[in-house]
Order: C-alpha cells, then sequence, then structure tokens
C-alpha cells in the first residue's frame, strides 16, 4: 500500500507514458486485500494534476469504478475539496446509473456544486454545467 501511496504522488513527465503508469498502478491497486484506504490517495492525485491527461476515462477511474461503491464516499469528500475534470465525469456516470446508486441525491448536488466551485478549473465548471444541461433536457 505504501509504494502505491509514494507512486500516486508521481506523474511521469512525458505525456505519452502517463496511461502505462497509471495501468502498472492500477493493475498492483487490483492486488490489494483491502484497497479501500487507497481511494483517497487516487482521489488526490486527480486533485494534483487537475489538468494532466490521465486517460478516457483512464486506467485510475476504471480501477475505482471497480470498486463500486466503496469509493462514493471519497469521491464526494473529493468533490468538496477540489472538483476536477475526471471527478465530475465519475459523479455523471454515477448519475446515470440511476436508483441502485448510494446517496444519490448529494451526488446530483454535488454536480450543481461543482459547476460554481471555487477551486475547480474551468474546464471542470464547464463540464459540470454541460451535465446539468443534458440531465435537464
Amino acid at each position: 500500500m505504501e509504494d502505491l501511496i509514494r507512486r500516486l504522488h508521481f506523474l511521469p513527465k512525458d505525456p505519452e507514458q502517463v496511461v502505462p503508469y497509471l495501468e502498472t498502478l492500477a493493475g498492483d491497486a487490483r492486488k490489494l486485500e483491502n484497497p479501500k484506504p487507497l481511494f483517497v490517495h487516487i482521489f488526490q492525485f486527480f486533485e494534483r494534476y487537475p489538468d494532466a491527461d490521465l486517460g478516457m476515462p483512464g486506467p485510475l477511474v476504471h480501477y475505482l469504478e471497480n470498486q463500486f461503491p466503496a469509493y462514493i464516499d471519497q469521491l464526494i469528500m473529493s468533490l468538496q475539496r477540489h472538483p476536477t475534470y475526471h471527478t465530475v465525469w465519475m459523479l455523471n456516470r454515477l448519475l446515470n446509473c440511476g436508483e441502485e446508486v448510494p446517496r444519490l441525491d448529494e451526488l446530483e448536488i454535488m454536480l450543481r456544486r461543482a459547476a460554481n466551485h471555487p477551486q475547480a478549473d474551468d474546464l471542470c465548471r464547464e463540464t459540470a454545467s454541460s451535465f446539468i444541461s443534458l440531465r435537464e433536457g
């Protein structure tokens, strides 16, 4: 676990190496018996690198989504601290799942907050606003 956390503080300088690096990291995370303590560190990684191209949606998003619904609390906390393109994108995917998602009402509120959050960059705010528009109609 400590090695994975340490590796989440590093992003390769070469953009071509980012996704392979994250694929390896996610593969190693899949071996954890109890991955839940790692979730906060993954969301902090998204917050540290909001402008980085981490893939679409990227290995870490796929990893977290395979842990559904265990990561939802950490997603909400991350959205409260510093929404990013990736976390808003994950939020929207959850909202599209519908009723089986825990804390659905709270997630709806988080999307609206992300559209105006002071820590969010322009891309994040625009993405949240576009998801709101799509949801409304």
